[in-house]
């Protein structure tokens, strides 16, 4: 795996990346050791010796809060497209992905048919492949699970956001800010 970051303004990191491939300009290259760090707000790139610093303790919290807050939101997709389990009225326990074709596929379903029409071989994908074979109310209670999954998400997004904004406006720390998680 390879470890790379941009910097902006002042060798400020505004973005990082893991990937097998090897990436050229303007992606710059860092030991794995230092992803961690180059993923807080404000950290930045020494170009002297090569490394990733730590943001000063009195480093401008506004813009701290701004590039935790866009990093934290940069997340969202992949937590809300991660798999979410549910159990079948069948007993059957897996796990469905959280994504826009899912959601959409099973929207289209329940608007085509309803409960007196529904298709006895209806199915869906679990995350292994396989083929789950899913009833009315199974399909119903799945896409509120889906559902639920996503509004959990966003929920835990606008209290770190504002635990983030009470950081900036209530005299915390960049560590504070770097300390908020979804």
């Amino acid at each position: 795996m390879n470890y790379y970051i941009q910097t902006g303004t002042n060798n400020i990191i505004i973005a990082t990346c893991s990937t097998n491939e090897t990436l050229g300009s303007p992606w710059i290259s860092i030991p794995q050791t230092s992803l961690a760090t180059a993923q807080q707000a404000g950290a930045s790139w020494d170009t002297s010796t090569l490394t990733v610093v730590v943001p000063p303790a009195n480093y401008n919290l506004a813009i701290v809060g701004q590039q935790r807050i866009a990093y934290l939101y940069g997340l969202l997709p992949a937590l809300i497209a991660a798999p979410v389990a549910f159990t079948t009225a069948a007993g059957v326990s897996t796990s469905f992905h959280n994504t826009s074709l899912v959601q959409q596929f099973i929207s289209r379903s329940l608007t085509v048919w309803d409960s007196t029409d529904w298709p006895s071989n209806f199915f869906i994908l679990d995350v292994n492949n396989n083929p789950i074979t899913l009833t009315y109310a199974d399909t119903t209670g799945l896409a509120k699970a889906l559902g639920n999954a996503e509004l959990t998400i966003q929920h835990n997004f606008i209290t770190a956001k504002n635990t983030i904004m009470g950081y900036v406006n209530g005299g915390g720390t960049v560590a504070d800010i770097n300390a908020v998680t979804l």
